[in-house]
């Protein structure tokens, strides 16, 4: 089996552009030019090569996320699901995966993702999930988003989080707002770019 950590053609030309919602925040003439490569890429790379990449460590797995959705390799969707669950850290490409591929099942691993994760913390990104569960349901997602935060603020202040700085909270509040805002603009940008690549 390949080391695909670094592997120098499928994922270190790509990792960084794929990490959370950076895509969104390069330019045309870049995203053009990385599409170019990425679909040259995802021609070269099989079933087996996207499993190994999916299941090794997270530089691979988030490049790995990117071309199972423009590939629609759908015989890895199940995974994909799974990993929200057993690999809960940042989990972004998995969610665009999720919403481009689509089904009933998407639906119901993001709901999970975004259910179970209270209390939250830095490392888990329910957002993205959100985000993605708002796209493929077409329902949209503020409402759920703000009960979501006003259950974590609650969680925080019940365990006395900021101890004799309760302010804080607002700011916490505000964060979690932004980071709802910043995935659900930055989503589309992600599909765009998965949508424009060649199918399986």
């Amino acid at each position: 089996m390949a080391d695909w950590t670094f592997h120098p053609r499928y994922v270190s030309p790509f990792y960084r552009s794929f990490m959370g919602g950076n895509l969104a925040h390069e330019t045309p003439a870049a995203r053009a030019a990385l599409l170019d490569r990425f679909r040259t890429c995802a021609a070269e790379l099989g079933v087996v090569q996207l499993q190994e990449m999916l299941r090794s460590t997270w530089r691979p797995s988030t490049v790995a996320a990117w071309f199972i959705a423009a590939g629609r390799v759908v015989s890895l969707q199940a995974e994909v699901e799974r990993f929200l669950r057993e690999r809960p850290g940042h989990v972004a490409p998995m969610c665009l995966c999720l919403a481009h591929l689509g089904g009933s099942t998407a639906l119901e691993a993001l709901e999970r993702y975004v259910d179970r994760t209270h209390p939250c913390d830095e490392s888990l990104t329910p957002e993205w999930a959100l985000a993605a569960w708002s796209q493929l349901s077409g329902q949209p997602a503020q409402g759920r988003w703000a009960a979501f935060v006003d259950a974590e603020i609650t969680a925080l202040a019940d365990v006395a989080w900021y101890g004799e700085r309760p302010h804080l909270l607002e700011s916490q509040r505000a964060g979690w707002l932004r980071r709802f805002d910043e995935a659900r603009a930055a989503l589309p940008v992600m599909l765009e770019f998965v949508a424009a690549a060649p199918g399986r």
